[in-house]
């Protein structure tokens, strides 16, 4: 006998279940639409605005990083009040804060004109960032760049880069200081450099160091202070004192950029074979720019297939700069009288003889676009910075009183070495002191402190 099903007929469940599904759909539609609002909402109001001021400040940070290469490598004006006051602390010129910035700017303050430590007044002084640093394309966004002199001796800086994007700003402080170049080295190469005969490199700062390899060959070789080489130290026969050594960190050395230094000229010799006036012959009562017809620079110094020589035992002082090689081979100057002058070359400077040469202006002495020879005997004196764009060379006797330092640049000249290494050999005498640091070579830019923001 079968049982009554527990099944009630006329009852259908699929239907409440079909609607039952429809509204969950309904319902996680619905949340689903508010949470999405909510994001877009918090995406909107935190997320895309922290988006653009970190992009921001990544300009910023890129603004500032380019500030600080330009003081390092065309700031060009050297350390010194003569043309700025100080009042209350502050640096001024005109009465009001010394600024870097566009040259559109409204509160760009800086010297065009300056007068050295000479008494010399300069011109054609680069007075702001022009289009470099002002309102630049970086990404999607663009920064500006302000610099303000706070002190000097050294100098010191407060550069501040705003970044922008899409509205959102964000600034970048940055205090740097440029420290003198007063190396503590008497002897600097940027490359490989060789010490040999009985060379002698003394004075309170009587040291060497080559940013590459350093071989010290012989055991007549006198050096006071220490030897020391980024690369290696090789001491022939050896050994080596005992706190010499390589594998010490690099010396920044600056740029030798001849036309850097035409500022100073009182005198140019062009690469036509004229003379002219240079930009600081008003200080010799010589109209810049002006050809010389007549006087004594005439008959001392001579033009020939592109070099200029300087070869009898008189020369009239000042500083030279000089389109080309030149070739100094007479005795110029006695110790009572020594030749006050600067050579500024864009080619080799090349000088033996028996001269007798101190520094004219700006602790300058030889300053080579190339390569720098220096040579002579005992009676041979050089006082100054003397420094190479390539490599130097350094023979004979001559007693050498100050800085050498080569670049190292890439090898055009084969006035040296074709394979590039500095040399001094005979019996030289270099003597340094540290006396030099009033120079217009720029020193290392040092950043004091960092604020973002």
């Amino acid at each position: 006998m079968r049982r009554p099903g527990r099944h009630r007929a006329g009852i259908d469940c699929r239907g409440t279940a079909m609607v039952t599904v429809l509204m969950m759909m309904f319902a996680l539609f619905f949340l689903s639409s508010i949470l999405m609002d909510a994001s877009s909402n918090y995406l909107n109001a935190w997320v895309t605005p922290n988006v653009r001021n970190a992009r921001a400040l990544y300009v910023a940070e890129g603004g500032a990083h380019l500030g600080l290469q330009w003081l390092r490598y065309s700031y060009g004006l050297p350390n010194s009040s003569y043309y700025f006051t100080v009042e209350s602390g502050q640096i001024l010129y005109n009465n009001e804060p010394v600024v870097l910035s566009a040259s559109t700017d409204s509160d760009l303050n800086h010297p065009a004109s300056y007068q050295d430590a000479e008494g010399t007044w300069r011109s054609g002084v680069l007075t702001s960032f022009q289009s470099t640093l002002t309102q630049k394309s970086l990404g999607k966004g663009n920064f500006d760049v302000k610099a303000t002199l706070l002190g000097l001796n050294p100098q010191l800086w407060r550069l501040v880069s705003t970044g922008t994007v899409s509205g959102a700003s964000k600034r970048v402080t940055v205090q740097i200081r440029r420290n003198p170049f007063n190396p503590d080295y008497a002897l600097v190469t940027d490359g490989d450099l060789t010490i040999r005969g009985n060379s002698s490199v003394s004075g309170s700062v009587g040291s060497v160091h080559s940013n590459e390899d350093l071989v010290i060959d012989g055991n007549s070789v006198s050096i006071t202070g220490i030897a020391t080489a980024t690369s290696t130290l090789t001491c022939t026969p050896g050994p080596c004192e005992p706190d010499w050594g390589g594998g010490q960190p690099a010396v920044e050395l600056p740029s030798v950029i001849p036309s850097d230094f035409r500022q100073y000229a009182t005198y140019e010799l062009r690469s036509d074979g004229r003379i002219y006036c240079g930009q600081a012959g008003a200080s010799v009562s010589c109209t810049p720019n002006a050809e010389i017809t007549s006087g004594p620079l005439l008959t001392q110094w001579s033009f020939s297939g592109g070099d200029w020589r300087l070869s009898g035992n008189t020369a009239a002082d000042g500083a030279f700069y000089i389109e080309g090689d030149v070739e100094v081979s007479g005795g110029p100057g006695t110790a009572a009288t020594p030749w006050q002058t600067t050579l500024i070359a864009t080619g080799d400077i090349n000088v033996s003889g028996t001269p007798v040469m101190n520094r004219y202006t700006q602790d300058l002495l030889l300053v080579a676009g190339r390569d720098l020879v220096v040579s002579g005997n005992a009676n041979t004196t050089y006082e100054g910075i003397m420094a190479a764009h390539e490599q130097l060379k350094i023979s004979g006797n001559p007693q050498l009183n100050g800085f050498i330092f080569s670049e190292n640049a890439e090898n055009v000249s084969n006035t040296v070495l074709v394979d590039e290494i500095s040399t001094v050999s005979g019996s030289p005498t270099i003597t340094y002191n540290g006396q030099l640091g009033n120079n217009p070579f720029p020193g290392d830019l040092v950043i004091v402190s960092w604020m973002e923001g």
